[in-house]
């Protein structure tokens, strides 16, 4: 039987190299983040009800607590009142609160409002939203789930409103 020049140790340095190269390709469920949805609740204790589905990317600093989401589009949802999003979501962070939020609008009793503040008071049992000087307090039940938005289609209007 004729030899081809291939000793163990060749046929084991390919075996190495392929798996070096193999395992250095990042699997897709392990490059990507969990879902904002998921985190919300998991490690800022706020329920995943107060971001709409169309989350595209988001980027929290775990040390300064600023965030950034991106959505597809911008969008509307009533939870339980009507509620504006911009196409980009800014603020800051921490657990049980939202502070200088930016690119969310709620109606309020004299029109559409900018939300700057969000807190869960009552040990979770409640969420208090601050809109201008107007304050809102609402049972945390209602945010449990993740609003649709109500305007895909006609997503490009609000660009310019919030």
């Amino acid at each position: 039987m004729a030899s081809l020049g291939f000793g163990i140790s060749a046929t084991l340095s390919v075996l190495y190299l392929f798996s070096l190269v193999f395992l250095s390709v990042p699997h897709p469920s392990l490059s990507q983040q969990p879902d904002i949805h998921d985190l919300f609740p998991r490690v800022f204790g706020l329920p995943p009800g107060l971001i709409p589905n169309n989350v595209a990317f988001y980027d929290v600093d775990r040390d300064s607590g600023s965030f950034f989401i991106k959505l597809s589009w911008p969008c509307s949802v009533r939870i339980p009142f009507p509620v504006e999003y911009s196409e980009e979501i800014t603020g800051n962070i921490r657990y049980g609160a939202v502070s200088d939020l930016q690119g969310v609008r709620v109606l309020g009793p004299v029109g559409f409002a900018p939300l700057t503040e969000i807190n869960v008071i009552d040990n979770g049992a409640g969420i208090e939203f601050h809109a201008g000087d107007d304050t809102q307090t609402l049972p945390a039940f209602l945010f449990q789930r993740v609003p649709a938005c109500e305007n895909e289609g006609a997503a490009a209007s609000l660009k310019s409103v919030v």
